[in-house]
């Protein structure tokens, strides 16, 4: 409920026996002129009311998930041995790096011999995914987790998603191969920053087929003319490594105890911007180019409207 000053914004002050009274949720400028003392009335609408509730419950929600997700991550180091296995992932790739690109074999020798069980260290990607390993031969190890991070940040601080959407990205922190796949450094957190990219940019999203078991996240950005150039880009970096990548398929075919989505678990981590994504509230705000686009057109439009007019 508001009252505001007693003026007239056209005519200037107004004589102190009429009181303008501003209704709560009005436009600005909506305004009741009266006679007599001012009246205090509750205006604020029930749904702004309720809005506010809301808004508190999925904060409260999503603050709580968070706490369990931390407690769920120090349970994992303290009983389960996390800590002894910060960036393994990221190591059995980086040395799978260093064999191709002095001419040696990008997958284990025990990969190659027919059906195998599927044990820890074994190579599951293609070779083309050393263009994204083989950089961190050189640049330091912490840029791993820190790029990834920074991306999808960044990219979700800018969407300002909806409150509804806070308690489900929290949820998924707290199933438990998301904090053990950000602990041990697997590329998932790399496929959810090119998932949050592809959403805002297009054809960032191509690049998930550098993990082919979250092949339906590559979708995103499909109809951007970068995202086919970025798969044509993907096609000729497979060439140079072209006879292990033949390979490859029969790797995958012929792993026991994964198949084609053995990375199913890790849809909640890549699904995070996807929410995000799902509940942003700065389209068509200033900033985003086509909205600029639009504002551009009509402005160009306005002159001949008014020519017309007259």
């Amino acid at each position: 409920m508001r009252i505001v000053a007693l003026r007239n914004l056209s005519t200037g002050p107004v004589p102190a026996t009429r009181r303008v009274i501003r209704l709560g949720g009005c436009a600005p400028g909506c305004a009741i002129a009266l006679s007599g003392p001012p009246e205090i009335v509750d205006t604020q609408p029930m749904s702004e009311r309720s809005s506010a509730f809301v808004v508190w419950l999925c904060a409260g929600l999503a603050a709580f998930f968070i706490v369990v997700a931390i407690g769920e991550t120090a349970i994992g180091i303290a009983q389960f041995g996390w800590w002894r296995s910060p960036g393994i992932d990221l190591q059995i790739y980086l040395d799978a790096s260093r064999r191709l690109l002095i001419g040696g074999a990008w997958f284990l020798d025990r990969q190659l011999g027919g059906p195998y069980e599927l044990q820890m260290g074994d190579i599951l990607y293609a070779p083309v995914a050393v263009w994204l390993f083989g950089p961190f031969l050189v640049l330091p190890a912490i840029l791993w987790w820190a790029i990834p991070v920074t991306i999808v940040g960044s990219i979700v601080w800018r969407w300002r998603p909806a409150s509804w959407t806070w308690p489900l990205m929290a949820a998924c922190l707290i199933w438990p191969f998301t904090p053990a796949r950000f602990i041990t450094g697997n590329p998932v957190i790399w496929v959810a920053a090119f998932a949050a990219a592809g959403l805002r940019f297009g054809w960032p999203g191509a690049l998930i087929w550098l993990k082919p078991s979250l092949f339906p996240f590559a979708a995103i950005g499909f109809r951007h003319i970068g995202w086919w150039i970025v798969v044509a880009a993907l096609v000729l970096g497979s060439l140079p490594f072209i006879g292990q990548t033949r390979q490859w398929i029969s790797v995958m075919l012929d792993g026991r105890g994964g198949g084609l989505l053995y990375s199913a678990v890790d849809i909640p981590t890549v699904i995070i911007p996807v929410l995000a994504w799902l509940g942003r509230r700065t389209r068509g705000q200033p900033g985003d180019r086509r909205f600029d686009g639009r504002l551009a057109r009509d402005a160009d439009r306005a002159p001949d409207a008014g020519r017309a007019a007259t």
